[in-house]
C-alpha cells in the first residue's frame, strides 16, 4: 500500500502483510516519511493526507488501542 500527503507531495510503501493492521514501527516509519517534521499537524496518524487507496479502493485509518493502525 502507498500511503500519500498531499500537503508535502511525499508518499511512503507500507507492507501489509495480509492483514490491515500495521505495528508501532510502521506507523513510525511512516509519519516520518510523511511528514517528518515534529510539530506539524498536516496529517492524520500516519502523516498521511487526502485519500488514500488500496487496490483502488478507498480506505481511511484509525488507531488501535495498542498504538498500531488499522486500515479500514
Amino acid at each position: 500500500m502507498i500511503l500519500r500527503n498531499n500537503f508535502h507531495q511525499t508518499k511512503v510503501q507500507i507492507n501489509l502483510h495480509g492483514s490491515r493492521t500495521l505495528s508501532k514501527y510502521q506507523v513510525k516509519r511512516a509519519r516520518k516519511a510523511l511528514c517528518g517534521r515534529p510539530t506539524c499537524t498536516c496529517g492524520g496518524i500516519l502523516g498521511e493526507r487526502g485519500p488514500q487507496y488500496l487496490d483502488a479502493e478507498r480506505v481511511y485509518v484509525t488507531g488501535t488501542p495498542e498504538g498500531g493502525v488499522y486500515i479500514v
